[in-house]
């Protein structure tokens, strides 16, 4: 009875996390936001609590070290998503892989129907902007910036295609095609249009290829691999490289806005406080910093960068030891993702950073799904 009132628990306040990052255009989500944070962070330090006696010694200082870690960097930064994100990987204990993706699934497909209703019958608005450079019209269908939906729809089709590794049915690839569709004349999110590609290739391709020593290498090394490319990129952007102009015109400015924030920012240890770059008085809009990556360094700290990079690489190691090779077919569009977007680090999309975060306790909890 008490482990199901701790999953009940875990459940509903991922549900809660998901409620408050779709739903930011309903005003009173929107207003009591903060208290729901609040109130998600006491359930999971309440089910920590009913289940500490269950730890050993050893796990028990590996969960502090990463606390201090992650609550440090939270401190500099004023940003608790990698701190929630490790408390969620504690609380996710003797939780089905596939229970939880069937939850995120059926509860990111639910939010977002309501979000859409509610904005229909005219009862909340929708973002509506203009691409830069072009004419082209984008709308959020009522979430709080058409990326978002675009991200949203992105998430939907990692959660399908995970659960339904080598047995793909048709309604997976319609909306595939319709996510597809939308996020290039509705939304025009280039990201998601990137990342929901090559979520198929993934999807049709790894099958094939999971049990070749050459690719199972190749995936642990990106998740070092793409977050290089992406400083390399931002540095040389100060050059004037034509070709770094290039990408960085298909990339929407990102490696520009990126190079913005590292110049004004810096690195260091444990973070910067910020949340926009430039104002009215010193640029002709507020600078984003989009790619996921120099968010992850700049904002949040290179002991905090170096970590989620090791918690990453251990994930992929114990996925191949235990051949669960589904895992990739989420986890691998999020990093590619990840050169574009800073949702890489939310796990409210990328659901499955729960499932590889707590890996690291596999070790500890023979329990636990392998």
């Amino acid at each position: 009875m008490k482990k199901d009132i701790k999953q009940y628990a875990f459940f509903m306040a991922f549900l809660v996390k998901i409620i408050i990052i779709l739903c930011q255009k309903i005003t009173i989500i929107a207003q009591i936001s903060n208290y729901l944070n609040y109130f998600v962070l006491l359930v999971l330090f309440i089910v920590f609590f009913m289940q500490i006696k269950n730890y050993k010694t050893k796990e028990l200082f590996l969960i502090t070290a990463l606390i201090i870690i992650f609550g440090v960097s939270a401190f500099f930064c004023r940003d608790t998503i990698l701190l929630q994100l490790l408390l969620f990987a504690i609380c996710y204990k003797n939780i089905k892989l596939e229970k939880f993706l069937k939850f995120s699934l059926l509860s990111k497909i639910a939010i977002l129907l309501i979000v859409i209703i509610l904005w229909k019958v005219g009862l909340i608005d929708e973002v509506v902007t203009q691409r830069i450079g072009g004419n082209l019209i984008r709308h959020s269908w009522g979430l709080s910036h058409p990326n978002g939906l675009g991200l949203i729809l992105f998430s939907i089709c990692c959660d399908m295609l995970c659960l339904h590794y080598k047995k793909i049915k048709i309604y997976d690839i319609v909306f595939l095609i319709m996510a597809l569709l939308i996020s290039i004349f509705i939304c025009n999110s280039r990201a998601a249009q990137i990342g929901i590609v090559v979520l198929l290739i993934c999807a049709l391709v790894i099958p094939k290829l999971e049990k070749k020593s050459i690719f199972t290498k190749t995936v642990v090394y990106l998740p070092i691999v793409l977050p290089v490319i992406a400083l390399l990129l931002t540095i040389l952007y100060s050059f004037n490289y034509s070709w770094i102009q290039k990408i960085d015109e298909i990339l929407s400015s990102r490696v520009f806005y990126a190079n913005s924030f590292l110049n004004y920012y810096g690195v260091n240890l444990f973070g910067n406080n910020f949340i926009y770059y430039g104002n009215s008085h010193s640029a002709p809009w507020f600078f984003a910093l989009d790619c996921g990556y120099m968010f992850l360094l700049i904002k949040f700290g290179i002991v905090a960068t170096v970590t989620f990079i090791y918690l990453i690489i251990n994930a992929i190691n114990k996925t191949i030891k235990t051949k669960n090779y589904a895992i990739f077919v989420y986890l691998i569009p999020f990093l590619f993702y990840g050169l574009m977007e800073q949702y890489v680090l939310y796990f409210q999309y990328n659901t499955i950073l729960i499932y590889c975060v707590s890996l690291i306790f596999m070790n500890f909890n023979k329990s636990k799904e392998e």
